[in-house]
């Protein structure tokens, strides 16, 4: 039997997604994100992003990354409940289109650069 779609779930078709914990983690181009449930397709959570994404949610060890066009990212701690662990903003020019993970670092796609964001090393 087929769950039905939870409300507002229907807006986010053709969004990126992510599957972590048995939850699946929404994110549109307009920058709305949404948690369901993915045993019985009930919403946990949904919550307005800082600006508009292309990019996929990431999930690295306990975090849940959302990568914004500006430059921002928002990071989550993946629940049943919306918690912000941080937000950090890129000084970028143009858009932030895309990530890849490589060498426990980020690298970020601009439409001009590559940006690599990692842990300082002691």
């Amino acid at each position: 039997m087929e769950a039905p779609l939870p409300r507002g779930v229907g807006e986010l078709m053709g969004a990126c997604s992510l599957l972590l914990d048995q939850r699946a983690f929404f994110v549109n181009k307009a920058g709305a994100a949404i948690a369901v449930k993915l045993q019985d397709g009930t919403t946990l959570w949904t919550e307005r992003l800082p600006d508009s994404t292309w990019a996929s949610p990431l999930a690295a060890g306990d975090r849940v990354y959302f990568f914004c066009r500006n430059g921002t990212t928002v990071v989550i701690k993946p629940g049943d409940q919306y918690e912000k662990l941080a937000e950090n903003r890129l000084t970028i020019e143009g858009r932030l289109y895309g990530y890849a993970v490589a060498d426990n670092s980020l690298v970020l796609r601009t439409g001009t650069h590559l940006i690599r964001v990692q842990t300082a090393k002691k």
